[in-house]
């Protein structure tokens, strides 16, 4: 049986060609402080408000990608009025046509991206 979240995954794909998935700590709360609890504490990212509404404008359509519980990242999102920038939250790969994350390595083939992963730096 095909659970409710892979069908509302597949509901998604039309979204795909322009859709970005966006990382949430990192990308939109700053994670200064690193983790405060469950709701972070920290302030979003200094122009993550003006990048969002460009993309919007641009046509894409934007999600986020993220292990904290939806209900959270929904909160955080409503206190700092970003929820209208944002289309879905979610814990489980989706797709999209981007991966915007603080900590991603790009994979092209294994050799670049294990000599990526070894020069890799945490910010």
């Amino acid at each position: 049986m095909i659970s409710d979240n892979y069908n509302s995954i597949l509901e998604n794909v039309k979204e795909k060609e322009k859709s970005i998935a966006l990382d949430f700590d990192g990308v939109i709360h700053s994670y200064k402080s690193g983790w405060t609890g469950d709701v972070p504490k920290d302030p979003p990212m200094e122009g993550v408000r003006e990048a969002m509404e460009k993309l919007i404008k641009d046509g894409w359509v934007l999600k986020i990608l993220s292990t904290r519980k939806k209900e959270n990242i929904e909160k955080y999102l409503k206190e700092h009025d970003l929820d209208q920038f944002i289309s879905g939250v979610y814990n489980t790969k989706i797709p999209a046509q981007i991966y915007l994350d603080d900590r991603g390595v790009h994979f092209s083939n294994w050799d670049d991206a294990l000599q990526d992963i070894k020069n890799f730096k945490k910010g």
